[in-house]
């Protein structure tokens, strides 16, 4: 049971970790956005967004990476 705790500890230590370098990446791509040419923009964009679909009507359905789409939603 005690290892099997640890392994869970572990595991979420892991995740945190995982999680911090995704939150201070898009930190800093927020903070330099601002002040970012157009390509510069394209390019943080394109980290942010697994796909763009546009339906009839011109509805526009994105889809975030799951990596940072958590840090949008607050």
């Amino acid at each position: 049971m005690l290892a099997q705790l640890n392994f869970k500890l572990n595991n979420s230590q892991g995740a945190m970790k995982k999680l911090d370098h995704y939150y201070e990446q898009f930190r800093s791509w927020a903070e330099e956005f601002e002040d970012a040419t157009l390509e510069e923009r394209k390019m943080i964009i394109c980290q942010l967004i697994q796909e763009i679909n546009v339906s009839r009507g011109y509805e526009l359905d994105v889809v975030l990476d799951l990596k940072y789409e958590q840090f949008l939603s607050a």
